[in-house]
């Protein structure tokens, strides 16, 4: 009887690249074929490119990747979103500076807190409706 070959990875390699343990080496298609487990391949054509991926990784882990072929600018860039994203969440609140009020939130919801004509500024991040105009000039003052 003919012994097949053993596919995958082994422990060792899959805790240098960062694959978690459970992680299956073949997976069954819809069409009932075996086929490889589709992970993240990263190339780093030199040292720089290989400690820029290192750093990357460091700050997101491999969970953020796709499973695809990356360069190492890709998954640079993919840290850098992973980042903003997760400090864009952390923020939370209003912030006020003196006499300045920054409202953070939904202006449809937040700008039915605003008082009759006591607003100087609404800087806003259009495009929106046309319904939500009378709600801004209602807040904004005349002069």
């Amino acid at each position: 009887m003919k012994q097949e070959p053993k596919r995958g990875v082994s422990p060792r390699a899959r805790g240098m690249v960062g694959v978690p343990d459970g992680t299956p080496d073949i997976v069954t298609g819809k069409d009932g074929k075996s086929y490889p487990a589709r992970r993240p391949s990263i190339v780093a054509k030199n040292a720089v490119e290989h400690k820029r991926v290192n750093e990357a990784l460091a700050q997101m882990g491999t969970g953020e990747l796709p499973a695809k072929m990356l360069d190492s600018k890709r998954v640079a860039r993919i840290a850098r979103e992973y980042q903003a994203e997760q400090r864009a969440q952390a923020i939370t609140g209003d912030a006020q500076h003196g006499t300045t009020q920054l409202w953070l939130g939904d202006f449809r919801e937040r700008g039915l807190e605003i008082e009759d004509h006591t607003v100087d500024l609404i800087f806003t991040d259009p495009p929106y409706p046309r319904e939500f105009l009378p709600l801004s000039s209602r807040a904004l003052t005349s002069s």
